[in-house]
């Protein structure tokens, strides 16, 4: 899931197969293995069990209390939209927040607690491995070897998960959900140069990088991410008839209100989002648009606005 929600409330059972290519030794595990994975930050089944004996004895650290407490509310909030739910008080509150209680983020942010619950666990189990170590390291030398050969394995073993998996599992993330490109930054340079003030850039809602015109190039967009825009039924009609805004009166008189000079259409574009924008060999044979700006993908479209 990669932008706004169109209305239909989804779930992370939805999703599934998108976790699978996220974490692909999980295949065919079943959304529970899924979700324990994640939640525990485990780097699969083998660690997985590790990995929950260390988040338990995290727990009972007297430190653990706000990580404990944070963990807990995120794998709270994970279940209430992991399975189908018709209630409306749960569709609701998922369509207002979307996407960031999709499951992907979710289980980022829950796996990064988990991660210093485990640490916490590990130091209790580095600590026994240690007195044990003091007690019978004149009496028991070759076990005390083992048990040192073993703290240390258990110390790599965890690190490795706690690491590397991680970063894994975000640069994954990032490549599946990221709408970003470097082709997009050059782009949104060039929008910063030549956007004047006042004027506005046409973005198709979240479905590309230009949701991120107002942070990246500090301009004004049709379609900002927190919907509190003035009018926001006619802005969707401006969208709607991006391609030949001078056809359509409504259209063309709130976009000479807007000042709408650009039409900005990004490099990476999600095949699961509803588009409205036409793709951009359309957009260039259109008679109210000409192209004035492209790096790669990303290309930028200035409007042919006729205003009183």
């Amino acid at each position: 899931m990669h932008g706004a929600s169109t209305g239909t409330c989804y779930r992370f059972a939805d999703t599934s197969s998108e976790f699978d290519v996220l974490n692909p030794k999980l295949q065919g595990g079943g959304i529970w293995v899924q979700i324990g994975v994640g939640v525990l930050g485990a780097a699969g089944f083998v660690d997985l069990p590790v990995r929950a004996g260390l988040v338990a004895l995290g727990m009972t650290r007297t430190w653990a209390g706000i990580t404990r407490g944070l963990w807990l509310v995120i794998v709270g909030i994970l279940l209430a939209f992991a399975f189908p739910n018709s209630h409306p008080l749960i569709q609701r509150v998922f369509a207002l927040t979307y996407p960031w209680l999709a499951d992907q983020r979710l289980l980022q942010v829950a796996s990064i607690f988990a991660s210093l619950l485990a640490a916490g666990g590990l130091v209790l189990v580095i600590d026994w491995l240690a007195r044990q170590r003091r007690q019978h390291a004149s009496t028991r030398p070759v076990a005390t070897r083992w048990l040192s050969i073993a703290v240390a394995l258990v110390v790599l073993f965890v690190a490795e998960g706690s690491g590397v998996s991680i970063y894994k599992s975000l640069a994954q993330a990032g490549e599946s959900e990221g709408s970003f490109s470097s082709d997009d930054r050059v782009v949104m340079a060039w929008l910063r140069q030549h956007v004047g003030a006042g004027e506005t850039v046409a973005n198709d809602a979240a479905v590309d990088a230009g949701i991120w015109a107002p942070y990246k190039a500090d301009v004004h967009v049709l379609l900002p991410r927190s919907g509190l825009e003035p009018d926001p039924a006619i802005r969707q009609i401006v969208r709607d008839n991006i391609a030949d805004l001078n056809a359509a009166p409504v259209a063309q008189t709130e976009a000479c209100l807007l000042r709408l000079s650009y039409v900005y259409y990004g490099s990476r574009v999600f095949e699961d989002e509803v588009h409205h924008f036409p793709p951009p060999p359309v957009l260039a044979v259109s008679q109210g648009l000409e192209e004035a700006f492209r790096s790669g993908n990303a290309v930028v479209f200035k409007t042919r606005l006729r205003c009183d």
